[in-house]
């Protein structure tokens, strides 16, 4: 096994006769699929072993095979691979530095923070392919749909996210505009066709770029939940969607802050000087387990994990001694109990017990 994909093929050793009624001789040598781009293209060394003689490279017995990849990468009539681009390609607008693909739909979403939009230098764009019939296609180019429009220096996807109810033809796409402290919201009910704008989320504590809500690898969505870290603010926030039995409607519920058990801060002059861990920088969530990376946690704090007052504890150099730290939390199911009451003791019979849950019984 070739470890550096160089040549993904299986070694070949066998002895072949060859007699002198023998004018060619054919073998079989299992390889890569199509389905695998091979850049640069595969070569294979094809080398004849006879007794008292040794295949120098320089010799005749010793060659080098070329597989040539057309890259195509279309396997029957599907691509399994191709390059998706901006519809007016614009230089460094780093298209692709943000992605989130979604299995479920066939929808991709790619960030492109740097493009201009609207003439607004580095507003930011995100564009949204769909898959159809086993290629990509571009279906949306967003932008920020707060009320100004695009601003420049607003980095409108900076990061993107993107995922599917389980049991429910539902996709949430969530976008992130980190200079303007949000992440805004589109939803699809018939399987990624079409996406429709729902909300732009934030919290009232974020008002600075510098919180980093919504910057690169702080979003991520799993079925209702749309987690956003703010490393700036040592924290991250949980959105909730949820369906209002009293509007009969869908409603996105007030975040819930969630801080590392190492969070730490100083007050310093009157002022408070958080601990620069950069809890929140990166998230992950599957179902009910929540991942959250801090870089610069684990790090050599001086003095105790009480408040201190004009005394900087963070300690030299946070950023260059940290050791980095990851977070994990478990979400506990809820649990609902059912009592039933009965005006006279039960000996026989039966009952039914009928639950209406976000609309459907």
């Amino acid at each position: 096994y070739d470890y550096r994909a160089i040549s993904d093929y299986v070694p070949f050793k066998e002895a072949i006769a060859f007699l002198n009624t023998y004018t060619n001789i054919s073998t079989t040598l299992i390889t890569s699929p199509d389905t695998i781009l091979e850049l640069p293209d595969e070569k294979i060394a094809v080398l004849l072993h006879s007794p008292g003689l040794f295949p120098s490279p320089l010799g005749n017995l010793y060659s080098v095979t070329t597989i040539l990849d057309n890259d195509d990468g279309v396997v029957g009539s599907e691509s399994l691979y191709e390059k998706c681009y901006a519809p007016t390609p614009e230089s460094r607008a780093q298209m692709g530095s943000s992605v989130a693909i979604d299995s479920r739909s066939e929808v991709m979403v790619s960030g492109s923070p740097y493009a201009t939009v609207d003439g607004e230098p580095k507003a930011g764009s995100a564009y949204v392919f769909k898959r159809y019939a086993g290629s990509w296609t571009l279906r949306y180019t967003l932008k920020s749909p707060h009320t100004d429009g695009p601003v420049a220096n607003a980095y409108f996807g900076s990061s993107v996210a993107i995922g599917t109810v389980i049991n429910r033809q539902l996709t949430i796409l969530a976008v992130g505009e980190p200079s303007r402290h949000f992440v805004h919201v589109w939803v699809s009910e018939d399987g990624g066709l079409t996406f429709n704008y729902e909300t732009s989320l934030t919290s009232a504590e974020l008002n600075s770029p510098q919180h980093l809500f919504g910057a690169r690898g702080t979003l991520t969505v799993s079925n209702d939940h749309v987690l956003v870290g703010a490393p700036g603010l040592e924290c991250i926030f949980a959105f909730l969607r949820f369906y209002n039995t009293t509007t009969t409607s869908w409603e996105w519920m007030a975040p819930t802050k969630i801080q590392s058990l190492d969070f730490d801060y100083d007050i310093i002059f009157g002022r408070e000087s958080l601990h620069r861990q950069k809890f929140g920088t990166s998230l992950a969530m599957s179902e009910r387990d929540i991942l959250v990376g801090a870089p610069y946690g684990n790090y050599d704090k001086l003095g105790s994990d009480l408040v201190e007052v004009d005394l900087d504890t963070e300690g030299s150099s946070i950023e260059s001694f940290a050791r980095g730290k990851a977070y994990v939390f478990h979400r506990k199911p809820e649990v609902q109990t059912l009592t039933i009451r009965a005006p006279l003791n039960l000996i026989a019979g039966d009952f039914k017990i009928a639950l209406n849950h976000r609309g459907m019984t």
